[in-house]
């Protein structure tokens, strides 16, 4: 069953249950006594010539009697034009019309006369004089009265307003005929405004009844409408796409969370794709780059074994080239080792607080020693502040190591001049190392700390290293909870931000 339809039922049982419990009980209640009472009242207004429904229609219309008087017409004083349109216009309103079809209904005549003065009456002469003979002795005590004696029924009603009194009277006698089928006050008033009572109120509750249904549903049916063509989109591969349903209410969390959820699975797959092609650049990297010395240990090994190293210089030559390209191997596998290790994270960092600036005078002093035979000139310009970081102190010199072999390597003289600068950056110590090499072009510095990534065709001879140097540099960095950036100023420019620790001295 639908949700809709599940609605739909709950809201019909809400008002059938209840109906049927107040019939039942109801009916239990009335099974003696109250049915004989309404019995009993039904029949009152019935007898005596429908007697008490012709009192209560009088008092239903005394309103419109009164009106005139209200007005301030005074007929005790003469009728006058105005008083005489005043009655014309009550004798022709509906309202009054409706009273004497009424009283006509229900077998009555009456009168209506206000200081002595009638404006309306169809009782005739006979039923005048037999009134008279009834009730002139009673009214000179009381001023309204109810009664019927031999078939006649006699209604009269003062009302007094503005000191004017109001006189209604009705007879009945056996001369004047009931309107056949005629009912009782109680039955065509009371109990048929009873019935369109209730029957309004089941109207109303039914037509509520559908409106809440509806508009219950239709704040539930959209957003599950849209949360499944959104799955469905999900289940077809898009993810590009968002939920359009901004309602703060339940619902509008369940879609912000299936949106989140959509973007993380997103997130996922891209991050899966960027893994497939990350595996796929290693696997051709690696490749790449031990076909070079292996095919120079070849080259050699078969030199020595067809005999083109005949002299022990020769000999010793080809020997000294595959160690070469042996270690040069190993470099690549060690370099494979450490990126994958940092990559996943499974590479432990060994963190101190140290001075940079001095830290970095002592590497910069023992890289000095081996890089004369590189002809390599190390300026630097440090700032004069302290500059305390905490830092893995192997790992960050294998950062600096890095970026120094990298711009020998690719340096396009026989000499190079590498300036280390530092500086601080809001809670960042500043560390840039430029060469005074080419470069390197504009669309390729974004993806240079990219495994074996070469920029161009000049960086894929033979002996330019393993492509995975400034890899390490990064992944090292990023450990470190710094950044990195790289650009042209003159030669290639990389600055490195790491993070400010408190000076150990004020411990």
């Amino acid at each position: 069953m639908t949700i809709k339809k599940k609605l739909v039922f709950s809201n019909i049982l809400m008002i059938v249950i209840p109906v049927i419990a107040a019939v039942a009980i109801l009916g239990i209640l009335l099974e003696d006594t109250g049915s004989k009472y309404g019995e009993t009242v039904e029949n009152m207004f019935y007898d005596q010539n429908g007697l008490y429904s012709a009192q209560s229609i009088v008092f239903a219309f005394r309103e419109e009697f009164m009106k005139p008087v209200l007005k301030g017409h005074d007929y005790a004083s003469g009728e006058s034009a105005g008083n005489k349109a005043s009655s014309t216009a009550l004798i022709k309103s509906k309202k009054l019309q409706k009273l004497a079809q009424e009283l006509t209904d229900l077998g009555y005549h009456f009168s209506i006369k206000t200081g002595g003065n009638s404006f309306f009456d169809n009782i005739t002469e006979e039923e005048r004089t037999l009134m008279n003979g009834f009730v002139k002795d009673t009214l000179d005590k009381s001023d309204s009265l109810t009664m019927t004696s031999k078939g006649t029924s006699i209604i009269i009603q003062s009302f007094y307003v503005n000191k004017n009194k109001l006189e209604i009277a009705a007879i009945h006698t056996a001369d004047i005929k009931a309107k056949k089928g005629n009912q009782s006050y109680l039955r065509k008033y009371i109990f048929k405004s009873s019935v369109i009572f209730i029957l309004g109120i089941l109207v109303v509750v039914v037509l509520m009844n559908m409106f809440l249904t509806w508009w219950i549903s239709r704040n539930i049916l959209i957003p599950l409408e849209k949360l499944s063509i959104g799955s469905h989109r999900i289940k077809d591969g898009e993810l590009d796409f968002q939920l359009d349903y901004k309602k703060a209410d339940e619902f509008g969390t369940l879609c912000q969370d299936f949106d989140e959820m959509r973007i993380h699975l997103k997130d996922s797959v891209e991050e899966r794709l960027r893994y497939e092609r990350y595996r796929t650049e290693l696997l051709s990297g690696i490749s790449h780059d031990l076909r070079t010395p292996l095919t120079s240990i070849k080259g050699y090994a078969e030199g020595l074994m067809d005999g083109i190293a005949d002299t022990p210089e020769k000999q010793k030559r080809y020997y000294n080239a595959i160690h070469i390209r042996a270690n040069d191997m190993e470099g690549l596998v060690d370099n494979l080792s450490t990126y994958t290790h940092l990559e996943n994270g499974q590479e432990h960092y060994d963190f101190k607080c140290v001075e940079f600036q001095e830290y970095l005078n002592k590497v910069i002093q023992e890289y000095q020693i081996d890089s004369v035979n590189n002809q390599v000139k190390i300026q630097c310009n440090f700032t004069d502040d302290k500059l305390y970081v905490n830092i893995d102190s192997q790992k960050m010199q294998r950062v600096i190591l890095n970026i120094f072999s990298n711009s020998v390597k690719y340096r396009t003289g026989d000499t190079s001049v590498i300036t280390v600068e530092t500086g601080q950056e809001d809670d960042y110590a500043v560390l840039r190392i430029t060469d005074d090499g080419p470069g390197v072009n504009i669309d390729d510095l974004q993806h240079i700390f990219e495994c074996f990534y070469r920029g161009d065709a000049s960086r894929t001879r033979a002996g330019d290293g393993s492509g995975l140097g400034l890899s390490i540099v990064k992944q090292i960095v990023e450990g470190h909870n710094g950044k990195l950036k790289a650009e042209n100023r003159g030669g290639l420019s990389i600055t490195i931000w790491i993070p400010f620790c408190k000076n150990p001295a004020d411990n």
